[in-house]
């Protein structure tokens, strides 16, 4: 296989981030597949990053792309193991924070018809769901040619983001007929001066109620 590990950077690149793609490109080298680094600085903003990578992945031969963010370190071996469930779209997703509530970046639509995440996905394996956070997320090649760029977008209202790139493109990719996964069983770590995933499975992050609704 062939694959470009998609780093958009805010110009720094945590240790541990770093020292899992060394040790996860060397993995892959070794067991014969190709591996190419695409790390662009994001100088305006993340979605234009992100279609900047897209384009030149798709100026390239490989079959997949692993979007691996500069504060993030998924498990080892994830992206072997996303390439093998044989989905189109599939993440390794993270926690995040929003307001004082952690989410998982995993999210199914609830009965208002808002995304809700879904906290309790640890453990549980691969999932179908509606969107998946851009974070950990393997996309097979012949998405993004399907796709009409712009493949990443941020919708803003004044000032508030209203919804996020990962958002836009999986509605786009489901538009386009293809399925969205998540791993269950690969959960990354996000690091926010704290490791969030570490202090949500001891129990002492911020609240553990599902946020239900809070993500347009």
């Amino acid at each position: 296989m062939h694959v470009v590990i998609g780093t958009p950077t805010r110009g720094t690149l945590r240790f541990e981030t770093a020292d899992w793609r060394d040790q996860e490109g060397a993995t892959l080298a070794a067991a014969g597949h190709i591996v190419e680094l695409a790390s662009v600085p994001w100088n305006f903003d993340v979605d234009l990053t992100r279609n900047r990578i897209v384009e030149e992945f798709l100026r390239g031969q490989a079959q997949w792309l692993f979007w691996l963010d500069d504060d993030c370190v998924p498990p080892a071996g994830a992206v072997a193991r996303l390439i093998g469930h044989g989905k189109d779209i599939v993440g390794a997703p993270a926690p995040t924070m929003f307001g004082m509530e952690w989410l998982l970046c995993a999210f199914e639509r609830g009965e208002n018809g808002k995304y809700r995440a879904i906290n309790d996905l640890e453990g549980r394996g691969l999932a179908r769901v509606e969107a998946v956070g851009c974070q950990g997320m393997l996309i097979r090649r012949r998405v993004l040619e399907a796709v009409e760029p712009p493949w990443f977008r941020r919708i803003i209202e004044g000032s508030k983001v209203v919804k996020g790139e990962d958002f836009f493109f999986c509605e786009k990719a489901a538009a386009a007929g293809f399925e969205v996964w998540a791993d269950g069983g690969c959960l990354s770590e996000h690091y926010k001066v704290v490791p969030l995933m570490a202090l949500i499975r001891a129990g002492k992050g911020a609240s553990l109620q599902l946020a239900e609704g809070v993500v347009p």
